[in-house]
């Protein structure tokens, strides 16, 4: 199908009917009806008063493309309206401006960085939610361990005292003992070797 020929006649768009569009892509009539009803949304195919369909070549380009993704491809009708919705599937279409590509191609990277963006948010938002969790679990742990140390030192109290009590006893008894060693050792310097001589006390 010439683009040139096919486009224009006589300086005006050209169009064509359904049995015509049926013989251009070796399709039946009945075909061509089914794939415009069920991709109506995607192709717009206007319609006559007596709402007869009617093609011009670019709609008789997007049939041929969603031929080839059900035939070819092997698409479900689904699966095809799926693809044909996404940026990819805009862009393979064979009729577009070079404006349309741009657009189609920029909305692609923009949805590829945007998932990325969420993926990589998502992995931050999980790993902090985690080391809250944690902080949280170890606060409750430590005032778990808090609360059994006060229980200890409530019901040890008195024990507690009178172990301190017992300890500034045996200091005093330690400081005492130390005082009485020193006085002695005192005494021993004082002698002289007459007294040890003799048996002499001071």
């Amino acid at each position: 199908m010439d683009e040139n020929e096919q486009k224009f006649i006589n300086g005006e768009i050209k169009t064509y009917k359904t049995g015509e569009v049926a013989e251009i892509l070796g399709e039946t009539p009945a075909m061509i009806r089914f794939y415009c009803r069920e991709f109506d949304e995607f192709l717009n195919i206007k319609t006559t008063p007596g709402d007869h369909r009617i093609f011009t070549y670019e709609d008789i380009e997007k049939l041929k493309y969603i031929i080839y993704l059900c035939k070819e491809q092997n698409f479900s009708i689904r699966k095809a309206k799926e693809f044909l919705s996404t940026p990819e599937g805009k862009m393979m279409l064979p009729v577009q401006t070079i404006e349309d590509k741009v657009n189609y191609m920029i909305e692609a990277v923009s949805k590829t960085i945007y998932a990325q963006i969420t993926t990589e948010f998502n992995k931050h938002i999980n790993d902090l939610k985690n080391t809250i969790l944690q902080l949280q679990t170890e606060n409750e742990q430590l005032k778990e361990q808090l609360s059994k140390f006060e229980n200890l030192l409530l019901t040890n109290t008195d024990k507690i005292q009178n172990l301190i009590t017992t300890t500034e006893c045996n200091n005093n008894k330690i400081e005492n003992f130390i005082e009485e060693y020193r006085k002695k050792i005192n005494d021993l310097e004082k002698r002289t070797i007459w007294d040890y001589i003799f048996k002499r006390n001071k």
